[in-house]
């Protein structure tokens, strides 16, 4: 089980208001040890996949969008959207191959986070954290 940690506002991806729903937001949230801010890693065909202990939903890019694409908790069946390349500290989405984004490097809690054309920014840096 792991929290993933912004390297660039030291907040931690958490599932909006502990929301169980399918499509609920990914914001960035003061790191803790709430059960909406862990994930557990599973892997698969070179892929990981971060399943939100609280819901058992998988952290996902909604829609098709190569950039600015909302990122959520969706079944871990939805196919490429929920899958992720850990490429150095950044997390890659499958289905649109941009990054998981903090936007304009905001440090502000309860930001949406978002994929984004991966361009080597702190604020697309990540760190798994036990």
């Amino acid at each position: 089980v792991a929290r993933i940690r912004s390297d660039s506002s030291n907040l931690c991806v958490n599932i909006k208001g502990v929301s169980t729903a399918s499509g609920a937001t990914a914001v960035q949230w003061p790191c803790g040890n709430d059960a909406n801010e862990k994930f557990t890693v599973t892997s698969s065909g070179g892929y990981v996949q971060f399943v939100a202990q609280h819901s058992g939903l998988c952290l996902a890019q909604s829609g098709n969008a190569t950039t600015n694409a909302a990122v959520v908790q969706l079944a871990c069946t939805a196919g490429n959207a929920t899958q992720w390349t850990v490429v150095g500290s950044t997390l890659r989405n499958r289905a649109s191959g941009s990054c998981l984004d903090v936007p304009n490097g905001s440090t502000t809690q309860d930001t949406a986070l978002i994929t984004w054309t991966c361009n080597g920014g702190n604020n697309q840096n990540w760190t798994q954290l036990p």
